[in-house]
């Protein structure tokens, strides 16, 4: 048996300007959503984004 454990990240475009380094980010969002996904058990997937919070 063969099973699957992924870690997705997203960066928008948007989200990507208001980062020092996006490359590196999104790599450290998607381990991240990968060992989530390890911990909760086989075939499972997990997701990652940056969430911003714009203060007017």
């Amino acid at each position: 048996m063969v099973t699957i454990s992924a870690g997705v990240a997203v960066l928008e475009s948007d989200e990507a300007r208001c980062v020092a380094n996006p490359s590196a980010e999104l790599i450290r969002l998607a381990d991240a959503a990968l060992y989530e996904a390890k911990n909760a058990g086989r075939d499972t997937v997990r997701t990652r984004s940056i969430q911003f919070s714009i203060l007017r």
